[in-house]
């Protein structure tokens, strides 16, 4: 067809259309002011839509909440791409910290954002997705685009190197390891920090293992968190091979002749471990020693006469003797000593004889002791298997030795004697006697005043 016939039939259809929507408008007056004003409606509508839907404000009201710490105004603004996804308060405030501890981060953010509006509006797909938070882009038909904010969903990747290790997330369990799974993913997630921690309980031990996560600005979205359980062995020791294990005060059914070494064992302070044995004069412990990042051993031997039971008959006996010792001189008679041995009561007859034999003699008596329990030694002969104690011991007294041409008179001396008491426990009498004295200097300023140092006055 002509171009000129074409514009002809165009003409002619515009006036058919005319001739029949002009009459009907000249009729309908009413109508037509109303469809005008709801077309003017529209038209101001999206004027003023576009206007206030800018995403650039939307972008700018972003940022200054994250920098007023405006927790509402970012749960209103930040939308979840994934509806197993939640916005929630506590990492929105992660969100904020994060912003004032990395100053880089919020303008980088904002940045990104500014630049997928210039690109969209150009025509250049811009997804920005490689970021925490960005713009999403909806186009509705005949009307502008709306943006919201979305945060781009973080993936929690824990791994342990133990089975049976029971891991969790801020609190709450969220796996247990297999043989086959040491490894578990958690998400998606806001961006944000994550408490993790993972525990597993052993014979002798708990071991665990806590990390804290920050999930921002990581190129894969994908945070790790390693939490491998390091227990290692721990040596044992104690002078007596049936000395009983205890681990946080519980007997665990093994001595030190069958558990040389315990483990896999925490050395992170969690643990306590001490000693027991029933000896044939009472049960002894040991000190609780807490197992910690240096300790390489820990020595269990039972420290003898630590509880009420076995150490007051030990005071008795040290008391009873340092006042026979004295008297035994003064007496001239060794057998006023029921606190010792044969071999023991041997010496004090062959002294207490040479002074008769020279006319010595002695005045005084004992007025006290200090025994000093925290530096006691306790040992069984291999031989014999005779239990002994090596008691340090304080003896204030007042006494003298007069010789045959001393006139008497002279006064008493004020002493304090110091000596290593060495006592054996008698299993046929089911009683400790004193076996032997050594005098000593104890330079140690340590000695006689500790907590376990027992004082008695005489009267």
């Amino acid at each position: 067809m002509e171009p000129k016939q074409q514009l002809t039939d165009f003409q002619n259809t515009m006036k058919q259309a005319t001739s029949k929507v002009v009459p009907f408008f000249q009729r309908n007056k009413k109508l037509s002011f109303i469809l005008i004003g709801v077309i003017c409606i529209i038209i101001c509508a999206y004027i003023a839509g576009a206007y206030l839907m800018d995403p650039r404000d939307k972008v700018a009201s972003f940022e200054q909440a994250v920098r007023d710490g405006d927790v509402n105004t970012l749960s209103s603004l930040i939308h979840s791409p994934d509806s197993k996804l939640e916005i929630d308060d506590k990492h929105i405030r992660d969100l904020i910290a994060y912003s004032k501890e990395n100053e880089d981060y919020l303008p980088e953010l904002v940045s990104s954002m500014m630049t997928q509006i210039n690109d969209e509006e150009n025509g250049i797909t811009n997804i920005g997705a490689d970021h925490d938070y960005y713009l999403k882009r909806t186009n509705i038909p005949l009307f502008y685009s709306l943006y919201t904010i979305q945060i781009r969903p973080y993936f929690l990747e824990i791994s342990t190197n133990e089975p049976g290790a029971t891991i969790k997330v801020d609190g709450k369990q969220v796996f247990k390891t297999t043989d086959k799974e040491k490894t578990y993913t958690m998400g998606p997630l806001m961006p944000g920090n994550y408490k993790t921690y993972a525990e597993k309980k052993y014979q002798y031990a708990l071991l665990s293992q806590e990390d804290t996560v920050s999930a921002f600005d990581e190129k894969t979205a994908t945070s790790e968190s390693d939490l491998d359980l390091n227990g290692s062995n721990l040596n044992l020791e104690s002078n007596f091979e049936n000395t009983n294990i205890f681990v946080n005060g519980k007997a665990i059914g093994k001595t030190v002749k069958d558990l040389p070494e315990i483990g896999p064992i925490s050395f992170n302070g969690t643990i306590r471990i001490h000693g027991e044995q029933q000896f044939p004069w009472g049960l002894e412990k040991s000190p609780d020693v807490t197992v910690e990042e240096n300790t390489s051993s820990v020595d269990i031997t039972p420290v003898p006469f630590a509880t009420e039971a076995t150490r007051k008959p030990i005071v008795d006996l040290i008391n009873l003797y340092a006042k026979q010792d004295i008297q035994a001189y003064v007496q001239k008679n060794a057998n006023v000593l029921t606190t010792v041995d044969d071999n023991f009561k041997a010496k004090y007859i062959e002294e207490i004889n040479n002074d008769v034999q020279l006319q010595n003699y002695w005045k005084g008596n004992a007025l006290g002791t200090r025994i000093d329990f925290d530096h006691v030694t306790l040992s069984q002969n291999e031989e014999t298997k005779v239990y002994q104690v090596t008691v340090p011991v304080e003896v204030h007294a007042k006494y003298r030795q007069y010789h045959s041409f001393d006139n008497g008179d002279e006064p008493l001396e004020d002493k304090m004697d110091y000596y290593d008491i060495v006592l054996s426990y008698n299993e046929k009498a089911k009683k400790w006697l004193v076996t032997s004295t050594s005098d000593q200097y104890f330079a140690n300023d340590g000695y006689f005043d500790g907590k376990n140092t027992v004082k008695s006055e005489f009267k």
